[in-house]
């Protein structure tokens, strides 16, 4: 039997001040959640834990575990992990930002709408796939909320602790810098560093990848800056730029549908959700992206406005929709 106190005494800071913050809400709950190191080549991960359905299948373990009871929850699991990200082998992990995203908005219908920004949203997607550079490697959207009232649709990024565990520099194709292309008028000095406050390396490393870094004493912050997620809403934004000019319809039903609905006059949002963890440790990152993701968004609304794509000005809160989940997700996330 494995010590789950020495292991987690025995994880690197970060990850331990993350799953710490779980594995207490569990027991202070009292909740029926069993857990277990991850299977990480051949051995088990030092520093992730996932859940153990005790031979359940993951979706069976899921609804028993989280006390889930939408009979569309199978169909919406199987989105959640019909992207290219290789979401079913890490959405049983106990910080898996997919996981998060599929338990929060599972309910969403016209029955039990959610609302966000004052709009009602009554129907959600999941993974919704679109090209940005290359067909071989897709934007995936975690959630596609939809508004029948408002004829709107919000394509919405989840970060559960990435901002804290992955910050630092990312390495981004050089094809994104192509001649002529929005990739080429997005990544520039004007619009990376002196915008949005990062750091843009054209030079190339010896795989052929440019890359963006943070500065902490340029940027004043207090923490490097979580990079990848930055990169991650452009190549976003790119691939709604391509979905709205397509014309072949013969694809994947969800962005059939949604391709309908944009051609009948919903409008087009972009944002992204944060988990706000209560961590003294843990805030710091959250605000510095959090002002990253500003600076991006008034990027893109003031300086691509002919691009029928927003991008909500702040980015949102998980524990706005404390009170949309069952009690069982609410006390897993937040302990009440």
């Amino acid at each position: 039997m494995i010590n789950y106190d020495d292991y987690l005494e025995n994880m690197d800071k970060r990850h331990k001040a993350v799953y710490k913050i779980l594995i207490e809400n569990i027991k202070k709950n009292s909740l029926s959640i069993n857990y277990m190191p991850t299977p990480w080549k051949g051995d088990d991960s030092k520093n992730s834990l996932t859940f153990d359905f005790n031979g359940l299948s993951i979706v069976d373990g899921l609804k028993r575990t989280f006390k889930i009871t939408n009979i569309d929850f199978d169909y919406l699991f199987n989105q959640a992990c019909s992207g290219s990200g290789k979401e079913e082998n890490r959405i049983t992990v106990l910080r898996s930002s997919s996981l998060c995203a599929l338990l929060f908005f599972h309910n969403v219908s016209k029955n039990n709408p959610v609302k966000i920004d004052g709009c009602l949203f009554d129907k959600v997607f999941f993974e919704v796939q679109n090209t940005v550079i290359s067909s071989r490697n897709p934007s995936n959207v975690d959630v596609v909320l939809v508004s029948s009232k408002s004829k709107k649709i919000l394509y919405l990024e989840s970060k559960f602790a990435e901002y804290y565990l992955n910050n630092g520099c990312v390495d981004i194709s050089i094809e994104y810098l192509e001649k002529d292309t929005l990739g080429e008028q997005i990544y520039t000095k004007d619009n990376i560093e002196d915008t949005i406050g990062l750091i843009l390396n054209k030079n190339l490393n010896k795989e052929g990848l440019f890359r963006i870094d943070s500065d902490s004493k340029k940027t004043k912050s207090k923490c490097k800056s979580y990079c990848e997620g930055i990169k991650q809403m452009i190549s976003h934004y790119i691939g709604l730029s391509n979905f709205v000019k397509e014309t072949n319809l013969d694809r994947d039903s969800r962005n059939i549908e949604l391709k309908k609905l944009f051609d009948s006059g919903y409008s087009i949002y972009l944002g992204e959700i944060l988990f706000d963890f209560d961590n003294d440790d843990i805030k710091p990152f959250r605000e510095d992206y959090k002002q990253k993701y500003e600076k991006f968004a008034k990027l893109i609304n003031d300086k691509f406005k002919k691009i029928q794509i927003r991008c909500l000005e702040k980015t949102l809160n998980y524990s706005d929709l404390k009170e949309f989940v069952n009690p069982t997700i609410k006390k897993f996330y937040f302990g009440e």
